[in-house]
């Protein structure tokens, strides 16, 4: 506590009705205020005051600090009165919260010194193969390479003809029109994709979407910003059974969490075990 601080609580100590400080000694320990048998401190009130605060203002802090501590123990103890049959279960579910932050922070500091996040190539496909039916699509999706072209490029017309052909020099000119003049390319066609992703960068009409996806290989169209082109590579419906690197994500959270539960389970157990063999736990 600083001189300062010090001085500025002993004033209004000094000031509060019915304080008399004539033979006693202010000092660290000093009760400046009471509710029944809880009292409240000069130390835990006088770091509460911001350093460079006005006298006037700090005196006024401290003031307003004890009057809601009075008034926040008061109302404890009504409670306490009043819910005096319940008291005892607030009691009880207090200590089971208490307990269980404990138990819990514990485990996820131990967990964080101790859980191997390493996931192998083959431990996931393992873990795939075993589980797949339990990752059921639920919605259709797709891999797909699409394209914009704008309306008033050259040769719009003779790069839709291109894109639909299968020759290799319709593919090779395709490619062309696509280096100079495409506002959008995307040729990652190793991603699977929601089909509703898909409809809100090309604006397909289409009131049946398996239908669509197998039906379509090719598909061309054109709106007020350009020509879209989209090639579907691979597509699966839904309730087929995902794909695993649609769910790799997912199955790496899982396998990591139970990694985490084994981890805190064996953890608990070493506690157990060491204790009995110590007598620090005992059955009577």
């Amino acid at each position: 506590m600083t001189k300062r601080s010090f001085y500025i609580a002993l004033f209004l100590i000094a000031a509060l009705p019915g304080c008399n400080l004539v033979d006693t000694p202010i000092k660290e320990g000093t009760s400046i205020a009471r509710v029944y048998d809880t009292y409240l401190y000069l130390e835990d009130v006088v770091p509460q005051i911001p350093e460079g605060l006005p006298e006037e203002d700090s005196l006024l802090l401290i003031q307003n600090i004890i009057y809601k501590w009075g008034r926040e123990q008061l109302l404890i103890k009504k409670a306490e009165f009043n819910l005096k049959d319940d008291v005892s279960d607030i009691y009880e579910l207090v200590e089971n919260y208490r307990n269980d932050l404990l138990k819990f922070a514990y485990q996820q500091e131990y967990v964080d010194d101790h859980l191997d996040t390493l996931i192998s190539e083959d431990e996931m496909n393992a873990y795939y193969l075993e589980n797949a039916q339990n990752y059921e699509l639920k919605e259709n999706i797709l891999k797909a390479r699409y394209y914009l072209f704008p309306t008033d490029m050259d040769d719009l017309k003779k790069t839709k003809r291109w894109f639909l052909g299968n020759s290799k020099s319709y593919q090779n000119k395709f490619e062309d029109a696509v280096f100079n003049y495409a506002l959008i390319s995307l040729e990652d066609d190793t991603s699977w994709i929601p089909f509703e992703e898909l409809v809100k960068v090309i604006p397909l009409k289409t009131y049946n979407q398996q239908e669509f996806l197998a039906r379509n290989k090719k598909v061309t169209l054109e709106d007020s910003l350009g020509l879209y082109c989209l090639e579907i590579q691979e597509y699966k419906i839904k309730d087929d059974v995902s794909p695993l690197p649609y769910v790799r994500e997912t199955l790496r959270s899982v396998i990591l969490n139970q990694r985490k539960l084994d981890l805190i389970k064996k953890m608990e157990e070493d506690i157990f075990n060491a204790a009995y063999e110590k007598k620090d736990f005992e059955i009577l």
